[in-house]
């Protein structure tokens, strides 16, 4: 079954009066249509003041019937935003609410919401391999009738005028008779880190509570990161690195991750396996850096999987 579904906060695409550019950097954009059938989330504009970093959560709940989603482009400020995802989410906001979240900086919430689709975008950064997703055929990441998500912008305004902006995700949706598997994501994340000054590395444990098969990897860290890698260790002990980013470029990475893309069946994983992530930072700052400054985040698609997972150092939790 195909269904189309338009959330935005106007029925028409009129832009409205410009504001004036000698105190405003206006970066709204009128977002192109979602593919055939497929699904559009667009958020209210936005204020980000001058020399400020921000993070805006937009909340909605989706109402159509249950779907598996196989391809997402999304839609920002490029030269402003540091990331655009689409989460599932536990949140009791009310739908059509645009808050300011940096109140998850204390990690007291980080486990309530879980990226619908880790990674974006059918045009990656330019001379940049494996910046998106590819799900083989057959294989959608579930969104579920009913299911509340929440939109998450990032975005660093560095100039001294307040910035306005709006985002956007166009969705493909798989049809009913195409669709083999549901996939899922899994965000694995140590928790907010405390970096302290000068050279720091931390690991942590997420263990598998049943068996997938992973489909893609990336790694998320900020700008002070200069190592990232993830290392598999079976039930037996053996241990292998799966995925590694040897220098982490603080000014790319954060906003482009670097993604590996598996074949079906190159990494099964068994319940009680373990994914270890290891992340290294060099902090020039005599401050302890914690979240949103640093992070330190697995991303993985498995599949099957009926829900998106998070895993916040070692403690696993299902989003409903």
């Amino acid at each position: 079954m195909w269904i189309a579904l338009w959330i935005a906060c106007t029925a028409d695409k009129e832009r409205p009066p410009q504001y004036d550019p000698e105190f405003y950097v206006d970066a709204r954009q009128q977002f192109p249509d979602p593919p055939e059938g497929g699904i559009q989330i667009e958020s209210p504009p936005f204020e980000v003041p001058p020399y400020s970093e921000i993070i805006y959560c937009y909340f909605g709940q989706y109402t159509g019937p249950t779907v598996g989603i196989d391809y997402m482009e999304v839609f920002q400020a490029d030269a402003f935003s540091h990331h655009n995802q689409l989460k599932v989410s536990n949140s009791e906001m009310v739908d059509g609410e645009l808050v300011d979240c940096n109140y998850l900086a204390d990690g007291s919430e980080m486990a309530d919401f879980v990226p619908l689709f880790e990674a974006a975008g059918i045009e990656a950064y330019e001379g940049m391999d494996g910046n998106w997703l590819d799900l083989p055929p057959g294989i959608g990441m579930k969104l579920r009738q009913n299911q509340k998500w929440v939109l998450e912008m990032h975005y660093v305004n560095s100039t001294g005028k307040t910035l306005i902006a709006n985002n956007a995700v166009n969705l493909g949706v798989l049809p009913d008779d195409e669709l083999d598997f549901y996939a899922g994501s899994a965000q694995f994340d140590s928790g907010p880190p405390t970096v302290t000054p000068g050279w720091y590395e931390d690991d942590f444990d997420c263990e598998w509570p049943f068996d997938v098969t992973v489909l893609s990897l990336s790694g998320h860290m900020h700008s002070t990161g200069t190592k990232f890698w993830v290392e598999h260790i079976k039930k037996d002990g053996t241990t292998t690195e799966i995925y590694r980013v040897e220098e982490w470029d603080g000014g790319v990475h954060p906003y482009f991750p670097v993604i590996t893309n598996l074949d079906v069946g190159e990494l099964e994983v068994e319940q009680g396996d373990i994914f270890r992530t290891y992340c290294e930072w060099n902090n020039p700052t005599d401050q302890i850096l914690g979240f949103p400054a640093e992070m330190c985040t697995t991303a993985v698609v498995a599949y099957p999987m009926d829900k998106p997972l998070s895993c916040i150092d070692g403690e696993f939790m299902e989003i409903e």
